[in-house]
């Protein structure tokens, strides 16, 4: 029996509340590439990701902010990164326009 995925444009924001692992900000996740599951429908290979505590690039701030958000990334932002394509793919499959 097939499973029945919720189909989404391909620009769908999710958004993840306090699940930044550098401060605890929200984190939205913008699918960028895709590739086709068995059943020929698209799930999401990769992400444009962003931190909602993030300030301006011009910005003082951004310089610590950034210093702090690049911190040892496999360990600390790679692993949620890996749950939230996995969560993701287990319920969603994405209408390009192709």
């Amino acid at each position: 029996m097939k499973k029945a995925f919720e189909m989404v444009p391909e620009n769908k924001e999710f958004k993840f509340k306090a699940l930044c692992p550098y401060c605890g900000g929200d984190l939205t996740y913008t699918c960028n590439g895709w590739e086709a599951d068995d059943n020929g429908l698209w799930m999401a290979d990769s992400f444009d990701m962003e931190c909602s505590t993030e300030p301006g690039v011009e910005g003082e701030e951004w310089e610590d902010w950034m210093q702090n958000h690049s911190d040892m990334p496999y360990v600390n932002q790679l692993p949620v990164d890996a749950q939230v394509k996995e969560f993701i793919n287990s319920r969603f499959r994405f209408k390009l326009n192709q």
